[in-house]
């Protein structure tokens, strides 16, 4: 696992050995990322369920000015720092050692706002509407943001998910074998 463009091109991505850590393989993570290439300098990105860290770590390579990692397990936490030093990019760097959704509420108490958010939740649990829906409650989306959903194409997430006068809805949906990657744009009642 590298990162695969920018200031830490080729640098090489401590991953954690068995199976509890799905990273995102390389030609999956380049195909978003050039998607993404148009927003994501000076943008500040969230990633949910960090894991190692590689996705945050390519946006900030790229370009991003910020990222916050949330991670629930201690494990991981200390492989993303330890990928942090390697790209030295750690001073642009949050980690959140919390729940995915205790997250939230704290970065919502903080008024933050990401123009990407990238959700990459465990497969074999169906996180994905709860995690669309919350990022609508915490108004952590910036009014022309991204979410980027990662997910395997026997359970993908919804088209569409809304909450009162605002939607979630699909724009896109890339496969790449397995890997369904769809993306989301937040649409306004009356827009």
């Amino acid at each position: 696992m590298r990162v695969i463009a920018g200031t830490a091109k080729k640098t090489q991505l401590k991953s954690p050995k068995g199976m509890d850590v799905r990273p995102t393989a390389d030609r999956v993570k380049e195909a978003i990322f050039n998607i993404l290439t148009p927003d994501i300098l000076d943008c500040c990105f969230l990633d949910l369920f960090s894991g190692t860290g590689s996705i945050a770590i390519e946006a900030l390579s790229r370009g991003a000015a910020q990222a916050v990692l949330v991670e629930k397990k201690l494990q991981n936490i200390s492989i993303i720092k330890e990928n942090l030093r390697r790209v030295k990019l750690a001073s642009n760097a949050e980690i959140l050692h919390k729940d995915v959704f205790l997250a939230m509420k704290i970065l919502s108490s903080q008024k933050r706002i990401f123009e990407i958010i990238y959700i990459d939740p465990p497969y074999q649990h169906d996180y994905y509407q709860r995690v669309l829906k919350a990022i609508i409650v915490c108004e952590l989306l910036a009014d022309d943001g991204l979410v980027v959903v990662e997910s395997s194409k026997q359970q993908p997430p919804p088209k569409i998910v809304t909450l009162s006068e605002i939607t979630l809805l699909m724009l896109r949906r890339q496969q790449y074998g397995d890997t369904w990657v769809s993306f989301y744009k937040t649409n306004k009642r009356g827009n």
